[in-house]
């Protein structure tokens, strides 16, 4: 039931600040379209460098909005942030995503044992499809498996690290205080975390696949139908939104 409820005060707290759901849609669009976009031309070059630094900063925005989001509500606020502190907004984003890389260290270097080709192995990281089934059905199917099951479950804890870092405003140091984290699990309870788990997921899911669908064929933006550009910039955010805030409530500070 009180999940139940959370969602609820998730989704209106989504809408109600419904100008931040859509800038955070157009930062999404932006950071998982750009190479999909008209003049990009084929091979690495200035302008791929160029893309891949403005996706790397949009990345950054993005993280560090959505920690900011989880931050307050554990704080207590019923009001979602604004997009106006840029220089918290990047520090807690570079400092957010610091910490998840080194817990995702661990799997990167043993998908790279079994990939030993870097270009290959970012397709992997990027999630493309036809390169992780290629693997899948290889003789180190069970190996590849296991490794992607680390993913998951780095993730899943990933979550009580992200709320003892909302605690302690985004301490580096709190993201590896085992302790701390283990609190916040028992705080939140471990069936109400994998409820939001399941439920952040299958958002991650749908923007990544509306990703791939266009990423494979050169794409023109009004080529693309409605459900797209939907999924994108309104739905796609407000899941993700919703879940994050559905996360902070169940350890909020009283």
């Amino acid at each position: 039931m009180k999940i139940l409820l959370n969602l609820k005060d998730a989704v209106y707290y989504a809408l109600n600040g419904w100008y931040n759901l859509l800038f955070l849609g157009l930062i999404l669009f932006l950071a998982e379209n750009m190479y999909t976009l008209p003049g990009n031309p084929q091979g690495f070059d200035l302008y791929d460098f160029s893309v891949l630094l403005i996706i790397g900063f949009l990345w950054i925005m993005e993280s560090g909005y959505i920690f900011q989001i989880l931050e307050s509500t554990v704080h207590g606020s019923d009001k979602s942030p604004k997009f106006i502190r840029f220089k918290s907004m990047m520090v807690h984003g570079l400092k957010e995503n610091l910490v998840l890389f080194t817990y995702l260290l661990c799997p990167i270097i043993l998908i790279g044992l079994v990939i030993l080709n870097a270009k290959v192995l970012m397709k992997v990281l990027e999630l493309n499809p036809d390169v992780i089934m290629y693997y899948l059905h290889s003789a180190r199917t069970f190996y590849f498996i296991t490794v992607l099951g680390l993913f998951a479950l780095i993730y899943f804890w990933y979550m009580g690290v992200l709320l003892n870092m909302a605690h302690y405003k985004g301490s580096i140091y709190s993201g590896f205080d085992l302790k701390g984290v283990k609190q916040r699990f028992k705080n939140a309870g471990i069936k109400n975390l994998t409820a939001i788990y399941i439920f952040i997921g299958a958002a991650s899911l749908l923007l990544v696949c509306t990703f791939l669908t266009y990423s494979m064929v050169p794409v023109y933006i009004y080529k693309w139908d409605i459900v797209d550009i939907l999924t994108q910039f309104i739905i796609g955010p407000l899941m993700i939104i919703s879940g994050v805030r559905m996360l902070g409530l169940l350890d909020q500070k009283l």
